[in-house]
Order: structure tokens, then sequence, then C-alpha cells
């Protein structure tokens, strides 16, 4: 009963006067007190009276009973009363018929048996309707039964705002004499942290105090207004009460049912062009490219409130359970996926992947969030963190002492501690005795992350002690910076390398060969491929996908065009934000197919896990950069061959979405079978609006892989859940085990192995049927920065006609033109340049980005046979006897005979080249270079001018792989009228 007085603050002896008080009216229905008394003990809202009854500071310290045994003390004392009133059937005692089974009912929901409670209201509307009560009154306990069981979970007006304003009131000042009166032994002039551990067990009592009054009381208004008194009156610690306020709305039912959110920021951004945020990214990369990514609002809440799910301090304020299930293993996984997607955005900018933090080194960056954060009272105890700082040595000597001891757990396989010895075991989930809570990985993340002194004791606090030493590093108290706080830690670029380095201790387990997976453990009986797997913005697959062949059992079609994802970088939103990013929709559609050597499986559901990566194609093979995207269940039914799963991304399970504020309706895991759906962490999970990595303005190419598991072994062949709200992925389910049994990020979770045998991720997509990967492509768009309109483009000028054929290298003028019988035989071969002079390329319009050219070699009479070999034409340097050679000018090979590199020159017509698509400008000098294997060109005896060079044994070195010039290379200049090119031509064609 303890639950529902609402006295204010009840001594043991009140508690106990109220339930026998209770207890006689309801064993005199007679005596029609009871409907005022059992009013007031039910009432969402405390009397007058009572709210004006002072708290005394003992409150909750005075043995009150437990929140559990106050309400099973509500079901025990009310059971027979139940009983009688359900046979009874007397008009006068329906209206207690109504209030008792409404006081079991909120007991019921308080202990989580909403399915009992609903029991009871069912057979209570029953009998009212067998009794003739009007609709209306039916229908006032029905409104009644939606408020109790949290289905109308929407705060009262005024009362949400009321949170809010709580969250903003700060101390503005402070003095040494009030040290004395904070009770939690924090001070006042202490900026709490969430990853100090004594700060930890300081929030507890303050914690405690919260939910006493909720459960003493059962009204959320006068809660709330206790827990301002407690800042205002200087009871506690301001930054404490306000985490301990938000701990208490995130798990407490009675937050839940009054539909109570975590205050977020929500105002409009100040934050434009003209501000330092906004530069433009041009030129070198720097690092404050990514602010916007790290300052995105929605981001920093997400990491804020995964931290008050996942309190590092347990949660035996609400049920006595030390922590939620798998709560170390989901703290490495969360904070990996967190570091997948910022190194790919990074990369999508040209900056390297984030470098882990070296504790002997001078981090010269700092980090400064900027005037509108540090200009907003709710922020007045945070302070930049200053560049050029280290770590002092005896911290660095502390820490590597705990990484040593972390190096010798994984030899040994164990973590040991004073209580027990964590066994590092590896154990695969089709193996039924296996409970995770027990796994490495779980047991790792505790270690690491400092969440109980069961593993501090003997491993230290690396992740937690690490955050404080840079909140508080160059900090004078009161004041602190970013990484003190889970709000505000991620802005910091410190974060991400902190967390690389801690990444980098979990992944000497995680990597390590005895924990390697088995991949083909409990693979279901499917069958899919690499064109089976499809993802677009559109929500129908592309044409062709569908079609099946009953006749081969097959898919019809294999080949679908890559598609591509679009992206928009834009103006910040919220206050605090430096851009914003957003994706459009998608859908990603997955083609099943049972596998047709085991037919016996089509006699039964095939229940399926499917699980959705994705990753930058160029870093396929590195299992830590894919990023999970989505992971649900779906049923092949009975006799179904084959069947097309297409899900949208508003229904990924690692988002963050609310019920009733654009959650999916459509959702296809709601008419799953076997699948119960839960209460989830409504404000928990990763936000939508960075699903997708940013990608790149040309389109950066991106691989998904798709691994399709047996449901089965995933749940420990027990009932699938699905979250009505949240992100099952990131934050599991309100009081339920996480609802996948695997590794956290299974497949990549480990290395992995196939038939014994180490294998890539790739190679695993290719050699096994339950996997598939394909490839898409994702476009950004920056709109942050206005383009200047266009100018307008003049009128395009009528094309010319092309000078089909016109000669544009005017050759006799060059090197002069003599009959046939005024040249002689060459004896010479070896590698020839012959200089094409831009003083004597003839102006035309034939020239033009679209136009070929052709070579024409002289032929030579029945004794001038020659064959020509390696031919090309390229810019000459100037004033050397060399060519350029870059990404835009490269020699052009020449070609004869469709393709031919090496021809024999015909001794009465000559040659023509095939045409060679390579421009030529008028005043440019260029060289055709080529080999004559044997002699047979002739020579000019009266040309005055140099026009040819010849290397008599080039080895075979291409003419761009020689330096002409190098003295070391022979080359002759007194064949100045060697005279084999006769001609070049231009055409359009």
């Amino acid at each position: 009963m303890g639950d529902y007085i609402t006295l204010g603050g009840p001594l043991e002896s009140e508690y106990k006067e109220c339930r026998a008080l209770l207890d006689s009216l309801l064993a005199s229905p007679q005596n029609k007190d009871w409907i005022g008394v059992l009013k007031v003990l039910t009432s969402e809202n405390a009397s007058k009276q009572a709210r004006q009854m002072k708290l005394d500071k003992s409150h909750g310290k005075l043995g009150i009973t437990s929140h559990d045994a106050a309400n099973n003390d509500v079901l025990q004392s009310t059971k027979d009363t139940l009983k009688r009133l359900h046979a009874s059937g007397a008009p006068g005692e329906n209206m207690l018929y109504e209030e008792v089974t409404k006081l079991r009912a909120r007991a019921y929901v308080n202990l989580g048996k909403v399915d009992e409670a609903q029991k009871e209201v069912e057979q209570l509307v029953y009998d009212l309707q067998s009794r003739k009560v009007k609709p209306f009154v039916i229908q006032n306990i029905l409104d009644d039964w939606k408020v109790i069981k949290g289905e109308e979970a929407k705060a009262p007006k005024g009362l949400q705002d009321r949170v809010n304003e709580i969250m903003k009131w700060t101390k503005e000042d402070y003095n040494d004499d009030d040290e004395e009166d904070e009770e939690s032994g924090l001070g006042h002039g202490e900026c709490f942290s969430e990853f100090s551990p004594e700060h930890q067990r300081a929030s507890r009592s303050c914690v405690q105090q919260i939910v006493n009054v909720a459960e003493d009381t059962n009204d959320i208004s006068y809660t709330l207004e206790y827990a301002d008194a407690m800042q205002k009156t200087g009871k506690y610690n301001f930054l404490l009460v306000h985490y301990a306020l938000n701990v208490f709305i995130t798990h407490h039912p009675l937050a839940r049912r009054a539909g109570l959110r975590v205050s977020e920021i929500t105002e409009s951004s100040t934050m434009d062009q003209s501000t330092f945020a906004m530069v433009e990214h041009i030129g070198e990369p720097q690092e404050i490219w990514m602010d916007y990514w790290r300052n995105d609002a929605d981001f920093t809440f997400h990491h804020e409130h995964w931290h008050l799910v996942y309190r590092g301090g347990g949660l035996q304020e609400f049920s006595g359970q030390k922590h939620i299930d798998r709560q170390g293993e989901l703290f490495g996984y969360m904070h990996r996926q967190m570091l997948a997607r910022y190194n790919a955005e990074r990369q999508s900018w040209g900056l390297d992947v984030v470098k882990a933090y070296n504790y002997d080194e001078i981090e010269p960056l700092g980090c400064d969030v900027g005037e509108e954060f540090h200009s907003d009272p709710r922020n007045s105890y945070m302070k930049p963190r200053p560049p050029g700082k280290k770590w002092e040595g005896s911290y660095v000597e502390q820490f590597r002492n705990w990484e040593f001891k972390l190096k010798e757990a994984i030899q040994n396989g164990q973590l040991t501690t004073e209580l027990f010895d964590a066994v590092l075991e590896n154990r695969d989930a089709s193996d039924l005795d296996y409970n995770p809570r027990k796994g490495f990985a779980n047991y790792w993340g505790h270690a690491i992350e400092n969440t109980s002194s069961t593993f501090s004791n003997d491993y230290g606090g690396i992740h937690n002690y690490g955050h404080s030493i840079f909140g508080s590093i160059g900090q004078r108290r009161p004041y602190s910076s970013y990484m003190n706080s889970t709000a505000t830690a991620v802005r910091d670029s410190i974060f991400f390398r902190w967390h690389t380095h801690v990444e980098t201790l979990l992944d000497q387990l995680l990597s390590h060969d005895k924990y390697k997976t088995d991949l083909q453990l409990g693979t279901p009986s499917i069958i899919l491929s690499s064109s089976d797997v499809y993802i677009s913005k559109s929500n129908e697959p592309p044409k062709g996908f569908l079609d099946w062949s009953e006749k081969g059992k097959i898919w019809v079609n294999n080949k679908f065009d890559a598609s591509t994802l679009t992206t928009t970088l834009g103006l910040p939103e919220k206050k605090f934000e430096w851009g914003k990013l957003r994706h459009d929709g998608y859908t990603y559609h997955i083609r099943l197919m049972r596998h047709p050597e085991k037919q016996y499986d089509r006699r039964k559901d095939l229940a399926l896990t499917m699980r959705v990566f994705i990753c930058p194609t160029k870093c396929v093979e590195q299992r830590q950069r894919w990023i999970e995207i989505d992971k649900f269940k779906y049923v092949l039914k009975r006799g179904q061959q084959y069947a097309v799963v297409s899900r949208k991304d508003t229904h990924s399970t690692v988002i963050r979405r609310r019920e009733g504020e654009g959650a999916p309706t459509d959702d296809p895991e709601i008419d799953v079978p076997n699948i119960l759906t839960v209460d989830g962490f409504c404000e928990c999970g990763w936000p939508h609006n960075m699903l997708l990595p940013r990608g790149t303005a040309g389109g950066e190419d991106y691989s998904i892989l798709v691994c399709v598991t047996d449901n089965t072994i995933d749940t420990g062949d027990k009932e699938s859940i699905r979250s009505k709200c949240g992100s099952l992925s990131y934050c599991g389910a309100r009081d339920k085990r996480y609802p996948d049994r695997r590794m956290m990020g299974y497949p990549l979770a480990t290395k992995m192995m196939v038939d014994g045998k180490d294998v890539s991720v790739s190679e695993a997509a290719r050699i096994l049927d339950n996997m598939a990967m394909s490839s898409f492509k994702i476009q950004n768009k920056d709109v942050r920065f206005p383009q200047p309109e266009p100018e307008p483009e003049p009128e395009p000028e009528p094309e010319p006609v092309p000078d089909r054929n016109a000669i544009a290298w005017l050759s006799n003028k060059q090197v002069g033109q003599g009959e046939m019988s005024a040249f002689r035989s060459s004896k010479w071969s070896g590698r020839f340049r012959v200089l094409i002079d831009g003083d004597y390329i003839k102006t035309t319009n034939a020239f033009a980005d679209v136009g070929y050219m052709e070579l024409r070699f002289q032929g030579r009479g029945k004794d001038g046979e020659y064959t020509l070999a390696n031919v090309t034409i390229a810019e000459r340097i100037p004033n050397t006897l060399n060519v350029v050679d870059n990404d835009v000018t490269r020699p052009a090979d020449v070609t004869f005979n469709k393709g031919e590199k090496i021809t024999a020159v015909n001794p009465w017509k000559g040659v023509v080249s095939d045409p060679v698509k390579f421009v030529v400008q008028p005043g440019k000098d260029y060289f055709v270079t080529f080999t004559l294997d044997s002699p047979g060109c002739y020579t000019n005896g009266s040309n005055p001018r140099v026009s040819s060079w010849l290397i008599r044994d080039p080895k075979g070195y291409a003419q761009h792989e020689l330096n002409w010039d190098d003295p070391a290379v022979k080359t002759d200049r007194y064949l100045a009228s060697i005279y084999c090119l006769e001609q070049m031509k231009v055409n359009d064609e």
C-alpha cells in the first residue's frame, strides 16, 4: 500500500494504520467511508492537506516497505474482496468493484504483470455490462485502464514543461559555507560527472529520495516539485539533481505512465554561415570539418540517454538490479558502432581515420564548441578544453598497470577478482546452456567501462577515469570540460581518440584467435547471393527483381545496376549545432530461397533473423568498419519456397523510434508469428537523421551485407520480442533480456572461420549460402553555403562545320619537299623522335575536343620497305627532347589496321594510322616517337632544319620512360633530315 499513500512522507506507523483502516473498511462494505479513503489511497493527486505537509529530511530512511512488497501487499489484501465483489452482483457495490479492480491493476502494472491486470479489467467490464451499467461508465473504466497501463503516455499539459524548467535551473554562485549543507557529500562547487565512481555513489541517495517520494505519494507533480526543491534549497548539488531526475524519468513507472521524457534541446539554432562553425570545406581537410557531426543535437542526446538507460552505477534504487542484461557487452558494441560511423564520415571528407590517444602525447588541438553553447546559462559550468596539455605521469603509470593486468587476463582466460573468477570462454549461441550474460565480451566490457567495484578493484576503470582526466585537465574548480559529462562528451574530438584507445583494448580480446566465430554453426536452410540484395530510394524493387521461375526454382534475373542513395548537409536546426545531416528515405529488398537440397525443411516455418550492415567499399575487409543498420525477424512460411523482404529505413532497429511520433505503423515485424511487442526505452537509439553516412559529392562506393541466421538459436527457442519504440539493437527492451543470444555485431564481432579456416568478410559472403554482399553509392549535397546565381549563358554560336580531312601539319614547310629521286635510303634503326613544329601547325576548325587525328607515313618504293613499332604522339616539353607525361596529357598510342601496334609499311603507298583521339593546338610543339625495327626510311639531303633524333639502342623502353636529354642516353642529333612522317590530318569522326 505504501505505493499509493499520498500523505507526504508517512512514517511506518502511519503506513500500518492506513493498511488496517483499508482492511476494515473493505471488510464492511455497508460502511460508506471506504469510498473516500480508497479514493485518497488510489488518487494520482495528493490531497491539498498532504501537499502542505513538510518533508522530513529523514524521508526514505525509516524502513518504508519496498516498492515490490507494497504492490504485492495490495494484491494480497484485496484478493478476497475482489472475489466477493465479482460474485455479489449487488448494484450498491459496483463502484467499490471498480475502485478495487483499478487499485489492483495499478499494482499489477507496477510489478510488470500487465496481462494479469488486463484479465481482471476485462472481467470487471463483462460483469458491469451484465448488470446493465450505463455505457459511459464502462467507457470511463476503459479510459482509466489505458492511462494505468501507460498506453496514453502523454504528459499532462505543462508537466513536461515543468521538467524542462527544472533542468534549466542553475546555481549562479556559491560559497564555501554552502558545502556543509550538501547532503550527498559532493559539494555545490563540484561539476557532477557520470564517469566518476565517487559521483555515481553520491547520486544514489539523491535518486533514492526522488524514488521514495514518488512511491509514497504516487503523485508525479508532487515528485517534480520535491526534486526542484532539492536543488533550490541547496539540499543537493543542482547538477546532481538534474542527473537524478533524468534517471528517475528514464526508469520509474510513475514517470513513464505520465509520459515524461528526459529534457533535450529543442530550441532553434542561431548559427548561420557567418559563424566560425560555417567554414566552407575547401582545401586541405581540417578537424573542424567534423564539428557538424559531433555537435548534432540528436547525436549528443543519444549518447547521454544511452548512459541513463545503461547507468554505470546500476539501478538498485528501482528494482535492486545491479545492471541491465549484457550491459558490458553493449557498452563495447554501441561505442564501436559510433566509431565506425565517425570514421566513415571522416574519410568522406578526405580525413584519416581517427588516431588512438597515446598516454605520452601532448594533445595539440584542444576543443571549443562555440559561443552559442558557452553563452547559454545551462552550460555556465563548462569551459573549453585547452590545447597543449598532457596527462600527469602518475596517471600514465596507473593506466599502463591496469592495461598490463587486462593483457594478463586474456592470456589466463579469466578476469580474477576477490568475489569470483570471470571465465572468458567462447561458446556459440547454438549451445542453449550458454548464458550470454556470462560471455567473455560482457565481462570484458564491464571491466573496461568500470561499472562495478567487482572489477575496478583489480582492473581499475580505464574508460571512466580517462573521461574524468580529460574533463578536468586545465580546469579550475568549479569548472569542467566536455568529457566530464555524457551530455557533452561527444562534442569533443578527443572523445573519439580516447574511445579508439579503449576500442583497441576491447579488440585485443575480440580479435584473439581463441575467440573466433565458426560461421557454419546453426546456419538456416536459406540461399541468397549478391544479386539478391538491393538497396535504393524506391519503395519498389528494380524491374525483374521479383521474377521467379517455378520450373527452374530459381530467380530469373540476376543483374541489376547499383543504385545511389542521397544525403543532404544543411544548416543547423537546433541550438549548439554546427550543421545537420539528413538522408532521403530508402528501402532494401532481400530475396530469400529455401535450400533445394534440404526439401524436408519445406514442411515447417523457417524463423530467420535478418542482419543488415553497410560499409565503405574500400574498407570491407575491416570487420570493425561495418555499420549495423538493421536487425529483425522474418518467417518463411511452411511450404513457401521463396520470398522477397522489403523494409524501409524508418523501421530500423538501431534508430530512436518514438511511439506516436512518426513511428512506423507498417512495420513488417508486427504481423510476424510468435513475436511479442514490448515496451522499449523510447528516447534511446541512434538518431534517424544520421542513419546513413554522408557519402561524397560525386557518390561514394558502399557495400551492403546481409547475414541470415536461425532465429530459434538467436532467441534460445523462446518467444521473439520487438520494442514498440526506441532502439532494440542499441538499447534492448525494458525489463527484458537482450533479444539476441549471439554476440552483438555477429557475424563481424570476432575473426571468422569456415571449414576450420580463417576467412575475410568478402570470402565469407562468397562462400556461405546465408550471407551476401552487393554494392551501392551514397551521394551528398552540401547546401549550407548558397551558391551565387549563375550568369546567363550567352546565346550559342552556330557550330562550325568541321573541315574534313584538313591537313593539320605543313610538313613540307618544316622539313622541305623534294622529288623521289632526291631522297636516299637510310640504314638506321632504333628509336626515333620526329618534331612536329607548332609554327607549322595549321589553324583550322577541324581541331575539336571530339575530333580525331590520323598520321601518314611515307612509302619508299620497292627498296624502301620498313617496319614501325610502338608509335606515340605527345606534347613536347619546351626546349627539351622530352614530352609531357601527366594525368591530363599522356602520350597517346598510335595503332594501324584497327589496333595493330606493329605494321610493315607498303613500299608504294605508305600507311595511314588508325584515328587517334588527341587534340593538338597551333603554336605548341609535339613529338611523334616510333621504333624502326628494320632500316628503309630515307633522308633528305638538303633539309636545313633539325627535325629528328635517334636513340640507336633503346633497350625496349617506351619513349616516356626515357630521359632523352640525359647524357647517359646516346642521342644522335645529326640525323637532321630523316623523312618518314609525311602528313597529319584531322577529321571529326
